[in-house]
This record gives C-alpha cells, structure tokens and sequence, in this order.
C-alpha cells in the first residue's frame, strides 16, 4: 500500500485551525500568523470574522486594511484605517499606514499629516520618518526628505530602505558620489535589494557623463 504523502505544515496546524468564532482573540492571533506568512486570503477571512463579532475592534481593522494596501487596493485599505483610527486616535502605526494609503491615491498632502501624527505619536519610529520622507520627495521637497532619511538612519542604522531612498533624492540633487555612498551602503545591508542595485547603476552612469 502507497504510503500516504506528508503534509509540510501538519506540525503547524493547531496554528491553522480556526477557533471557534467568539474567540475573538484567538481569531485576531491565527490571522496574525497567516498574515506574517503572506496568506493573505486566509488572514482576511480571521480579520473579517473578527468585524463580525466585534465590528469597532481597531486591530482587525487596521490589519485588514494593511492587507488591502499589500494588495494595492488603497481605497479600501483607507477606508478601513480610517475606521481604526475612529475608534483609537493614538494609533501611531495606523496614521502610517493611513499615510501609505492616501499616498497610494496621489493624495501626498494629506500623507505627509498623516505621517507628521504618526511621528507625533511615537517620535523614535524610524519607518515613520522614512514615510515622511517619500511623501515629502513626491511633493518635490527634496531637502526636507533627505532630512528625514537622515533622522530615519540615526534612530536605525541598519534601515536599508532609507538609505536606498536618501540616495535616490541625493541623485534627484546631482550629489552623484554621495548617492552612490548611500545606495553602497543600502545593498550592503540589503544584498538582494533589486531597486538599489538599479539606482546604482543609473548613479554610475550619471558619473561616466560627467
């Protein structure tokens, strides 16, 4: 008789296994955990179970939208934030990624408030400056930005993303040696980092022009 092929994630099925439906906490966890393996769909359903029982519970709101704006549908990932941010006004990782959202719908205005309150609300978070920073470069203020990289990178030194992203606005800046110090330092931290390997490149060439 054929032996029955293994399951690969049979160890982590109690994990997996839904709770039942007025578990709201248990509901919030599993969805948590599916998210942080990107199963989206499966995260979605814990997420929208939970709204069902608990319609105002800020987290699943919260969570459901960043999983909306992971999916590029920043309208819905809006809504959703928003609502969170209804029902808890001092949720610093929310206006974030309220901030993202809006910034998603070209709407960067509105972002850069969005993450100035996140800020206000957690002043060491380093991803917040960072989102500041991009909301700032898109509104063509290139100084600001890079100032709020800087900040991004004193609070976290290991922050590859705003490295990448300080060098991008130096090269917008024509300062093409200290770009492509920046953009170094990003794929040395980060050596799979796709974008900053291509804004290397576009830094060397910029370099043999002049």
């Amino acid at each position: 008789m054929a032996k029955k092929p293994k399951n690969p994630v049979s160890k982590l099925a109690p994990f997996f296994m839904a709770p039942p439906v007025q578990d709201v906490s248990g509901l919030l966890m599993r969805g948590v955990m599916l998210h942080q393996r990107g199963m989206f769909a499966q995260a979605r359903q814990a997420y929208e179970q939970v709204l069902k029982v608990l319609p105002s519970n800020c987290d699943a709101l919260h969570l459901l939208g960043t999983i909306h704006l992971q999916e590029n549908d920043a309208e819905k990932a809006l809504a959703l934030i928003s609502r969170a941010l209804q029902v808890n006004p001092l949720f610093a990782e929310a206006y974030s990624n309220q901030g993202l959202a809006l910034e998603k719908l070209h709407r960067f205005e509105e972002a850069l408030a969005s993450h100035e309150r996140a800020i206000a609300l957690k002043p060491n978070d380093a991803q917040a400056y960072n989102n500041k920073g991009e909301s700032l470069r898109s509104m063509g203020q290139l100084d600001k930005a890079l100032g709020c990289y800087d900040r991004a990178i004193a609070i976290k030194p290991d922050y590859a993303l705003a490295y990448s992203n300080r060098g991008v606005v130096l090269m917008n800046l024509s300062n093409l040696d200290d770009a492509l110090a920046s953009l170094d330092k990003a794929t040395s931290l980060r050596p799979d980092f796709a974008d900053a390997h291509h804004n290397k490149a576009l830094v060397l060439l910029g370099q043999e022009e002049y």
